[in-house]
């Protein structure tokens, strides 16, 4: 009787967690976009996954170390990501997927396509 009970709890903790993410990402969507508004920071927050410092990613992306740390305190001030150790120099890991901020990497991809100037022959 009792793992019928326990398997109940565990399917209902599973909603309550499931409901409680679509909420938190519907919430995030609009100061996710305001955020995450170029193809390169969209990268950037996708590779968040608590196991890069931001000089690691800094150097994955070939991005000065300054910008990676500016975009780590936007998304930490938009609530997109969290710290996973407090006790040194903390990795940032990502709270959402890109998905479900409603954010289109190809879209952001095409747009910073078509920002870039025409070669001049």
């Amino acid at each position: 009787m009792e793992d019928i009970g326990s398997a109940e709890i565990k399917k209902t903790l599973q909603d309550i967690l499931v409901y409680t993410r679509l909420t938190a990402a519907a919430g995030a969507r609009i100061r996710a976009n305001d955020v995450i508004d170029t193809f390169e920071k969209a990268n950037v927050y996708k590779s968040l996954t608590g196991t890069r410092s931001q000089q690691e990613i800094a150097k994955m992306f070939s991005l000065p170390r300054e910008t990676v740390r500016n975009w780590m305190r936007g998304f930490s001030s938009a609530g997109l990501v969290s710290s996973v150790d407090e006790n040194s120099t903390p990795n940032q890991k990502s709270l959402f997927a890109l998905a479900e901020l409603g954010i289109d990497l190809d879209a952001l991809r095409t747009k910073s396509k078509r920002k870039k100037p025409a070669d001049i022959v």
